[in-house]
């Protein structure tokens, strides 16, 4: 591993520190719903809490956390951003593809790569289908939303673990932020802000308010498409095989790197006799492509969180011959309406800093915010690097403070059923 950050050291607490976000979401979705009923019948009985949390929460969770192991995995396997950055001399296969296809314009070894990346994709299905066997429902038309009880010192020790986690956060994103301001480090640190003029022309802040326009279509109309497609695998009665396949197709985004997919796009839309030709070098194909990209964390955020409501509510809306578009907007939706905002985060944040997906198929007049920050760091302008970085880092800061505000204020009358409420617990003791 040797001892220099520009190598194997640098590109793992990059990884950790970029993917966390990802598996947090599955992990946080998985465990959202668990049953109440199941914590207080171990407590009944006198289970310790470490046989419950292995008995009851581990084993609810499982299909959450087989995921975001495949999720971190893959997206660890084809990242091409940190490696590029930080890897210096160590050779990363996205970052060979890239040099292959670029550097030496040959597209056949690209291919060939791509094709062998799949390999990832069929293991994962097989793993997923294995999982999704095993797993249990846990919200049920008689489940009680699991809620902690308050422990001093269970709640202090998780407060100083997070703030730990907080803190490293913070201090990668302040160096960032310092390397910005200072004139030219690590010579002279007094402070300016020339770099966020963007002397370098295409690589200003016309990218910036690109990537903005990019990050808002992609969530707009990703999180429909998503969720309604991880409605359609999880809970539509159709042909099992059939569910399957779709399955497959919606695994398979996340083994296939952004540069081979940026590729493929390449070779499929600028055909001449293409019908949809038209989209080719627009923002149109690099929304299509961000969605296609980010598609499988999102498709599995999803699953998640429908798989853990029981089949009996789908019944009991077809005994009752209550339409089924009626049943998904009155029941399904309102369950899952803090998934599907986390979804819409998710692709928004993605979509801001994508690179690998875009770094094909941008122009001079889509360029991206996320490539531009790559290209000023090659050119060696690494504080202009830092001041885009930081622009995106704002962006997302504050669309992350608005989405909170306004998702708790929708929650908060859609969601009564996961609060504590005083009354509904007076009504269960007298029933």
């Amino acid at each position: 591993f040797g001892n220099s950050i520009y190598g194997p050291i640098g590109i793992i607490f990059a990884s950790v520190y970029w993917t966390f976000p990802h598996a947090l979401m599955i992990l946080s979705t998985s465990l959202s719903l668990s049953d109440s009923r199941l914590y207080e019948a171990a407590e009944v009985l006198k289970t310790s809490r470490l046989r419950a949390f292995l008995t009851i929460t581990i084993p609810g969770a499982r299909y959450g956390i087989i995921s975001a192991s495949f999720v971190i995995f893959t997206q660890v396997f084809t990242d091409f951003g940190v490696p590029k950055v930080i890897g210096g001399n160590y050779n990363m296969l996205a970052t060979d593809i890239y040099k292959e296809v670029v550097g030496m314009q040959n597209f056949q070894m690209g291919a060939v790569i791509s094709l062998v990346l799949l390999l990832p994709s069929l293991i994962a299905f097989f793993i997923d289908q294995y999982s999704r066997k095993k797993q249990i429902s846990l919200l049920t038309s008689r489940s009680v939303v699991f809620k902690p009880k308050k422990s001093f010192a269970v709640d202090s020790l998780m407060l100083g673990y997070c703030a730990f986690i907080t803190l490293i956060i913070l201090m990668m994103i302040g160096m960032a932020q310092f390397g910005a301001l200072v004139k030219y480090w690590p010579y002279d640190l007094s402070f300016t802000l020339k770099h966020y003029q963007f002397e370098v022309a295409g690589l200003g802040w016309e990218s910036f308010y690109n990537s903005i326009r990019l990050a808002f279509y992609t969530a707009i109309f990703g999180t429909v498409i998503i969720f309604v497609g991880s409605y359609i695998v999880e809970k539509l009665r159709s042909d099992e095989r059939l569910r399957g396949i779709l399955q497959l197709f919606t695994l398979m985004p996340m083994s296939v790197p952004g540069l081979v997919l940026g590729l493929a796009y390449i070779f499929y839309f600028n055909a001449e006799d293409n019908p949809i030709n038209f989209i080719y070098a627009t923002m149109t194909i690099l929304v299509v492509n961000t969605i296609v990209h980010f598609y499988t964390v999102s498709h599995l955020t999803g699953v998640t969180a429908l798989k853990q409501m029981d089949k009996e509510f789908e019944s009991v809306s077809l005994s009752l011959k209550i339409p089924l578009y009626k049943m998904f907007w009155k029941v399904t939706l309102p369950v899952c309406l803090p998934t599907i905002f986390d979804i819409s985060i998710y692709l928004f944040v993605n979509a801001m800093t994508t690179v690998s997906g875009v770094i094909f198929l941008y122009t001079y007049n889509t360029t991206l915010a996320s490539v531009s920050a790559i290209h000023l760091d090659e050119q060696g302008d690494v504080a202009a690097a830092a001041a885009m970085a930081m622009l995106i880092v704002y962006v997302s800061v504050l669309v992350r403070i608005i989405h909170t505000v306004f998702t708790k204020g929708v929650l908060r009358r859609t969601q009564a059923w996961r609060q504590d409420s005083p009354n509904a617990v007076n009504d269960v003791r007298k029933a």
